[in-house]
């Protein structure tokens, strides 16, 4: 999420293709046992993000309505913007596609 799609370098370990449509600058492909999936940064980080919400309910009995991220300043200016925009995204995404998790992003600084 830290860098630009032109900057991206694929490594041999990762279990998915780095590819990109007429939309979409960024789009993870991968293979499951019945299709080749194709899905933007975005959508994926929802998805995690609506699992972890799930977890903390499983664990609390309380479903979370605010989530925060801690970026360390081991990023650049640009990359944090990004980093932040691409997560409120992705918490956009996900709330606009289930009332159930409406969630708040928050990004508290944490200097190292």
């Amino acid at each position: 999420m830290s860098s630009l799609p032109d900057q991206i370098i694929a490594e041999k370990t990762w279990q998915y293709k780095i590819t990109s449509d007429s939309n979409n600058p960024i789009l993870l492909e991968f293979e499951t046992p019945d299709e080749i999936i194709k899905t933007t940064p975005n959508l994926l980080m929802a998805f995690l993000i609506k699992e972890q919400i799930k977890a903390i309910e499983r664990e609390t009995n309380v479903r979370p309505r605010k989530i925060a991220f801690w970026v360390f300043d081991i990023y650049s200016e640009d990359e944090q913007r990004r980093i932040y925009t691409k997560l409120k995204e992705s918490c956009k995404i996900l709330s606009d596609a289930n009332p159930k998790y409406q969630i708040e992003c928050e990004f508290p600084f944490v200097k190292l």
